[in-house]
């Protein structure tokens, strides 16, 4: 009975639309290339093809502190929240009224993003926030009729923020004296770090170097090096 409704009022599937691009990830300021795949299984009869690629950020965690004292002390929890859309870009691909019989269509797309977009992060709940920003590109078919439904589709895709600054190698260095029980000196070590570059982008291989000279009396047993990423979100005024 529902599937003889929706028939009856046209808001059955009439299509389905496929985003193709040209690679899975791109850099802020490179030009997207792809096309909508759109394949009609009945009569449409269609106003605009349109394509709309957006970027939007989102921050959200909650702080628990401790209040007053004595019997008046409680428990109290503050929630931050935050959303930005900074990219909302509409592309008309084609903008007429026209009838479309059923078939497969091809409508190419290209569209160069801005430079300085942030790159593409998902943080799911770790230490408590949730901060994500994310792109999409969205595929539409606005078809006449009240009742009729738009052919829709959307797909998000991957945007690596340019490198900011000039690349070179980086060094760093550093003497600890050795001691034991946190009282006797048992001599110095001397650790110094160099890495190829100072920035990396996806898919680089990071050539790290280290020299110790240990002119202690312990053993240097391990070492290891870590990447840590650093994020600053803000919600509210409150980072």
């Amino acid at each position: 009975m529902a599937a003889f409704v929706r028939e009856l009022l046209g808001l059955r599937g009439k299509g389905s639309i496929a985003i193709i691009v040209d690679k899975p990830h791109y850099i802020s300021g490179e030009v997207v290339s792809g096309s909508l795949q759109v394949d009609v299984l009945e009569p449409i009869e269609c106003n605009e093809v349109v394509v709309v690629i957006s970027g939007k950020e989102k921050v959200h965690w909650s702080e628990t502190h401790d209040v007053g004292s004595g019997d008046d002390r409680r428990s109290v929890t503050r929630t931050f929240s935050s959303s930005h859309r900074f990219l909302n870009q509409a592309i008309v691909l084609y903008s007429a009224q026209h009838h479309i019989s059923p078939g497969q269509y091809i409508y190419p797309f290209q569209y160069q993003l801005p430079i300085g977009l942030p790159g593409t992060y998902d943080n799911q709940c770790h230490d408590g926030v949730d901060a994500r920003v994310q792109y999409s590109i969205k595929g539409r078919l606005r078809v006449d009729g009240f009742f009729s439904r738009d052919v829709k589709r959307r797909q998000t895709f991957i945007v690596y923020a340019q490198l900011a600054g000039y690349v070179a190698p980086s060094v760093a260095e550093k003497t600890q004296v050795v001691r034991l029980l946190c009282c006797f000196r048992q001599g110095t070590c001397y650790l110094r770090v160099g890495m190829d570059k100072n920035m990396y982008t996806p898919g680089d291989v990071p050539m790290i170097l280290c020299d110790i000279r240990n002119e202690s009396a312990k053993d240097v047993r391990r070492m290891r090096c870590e990447l840590v990423r650093i994020v600053d979100v803000m919600a509210d005024g409150k980072h």
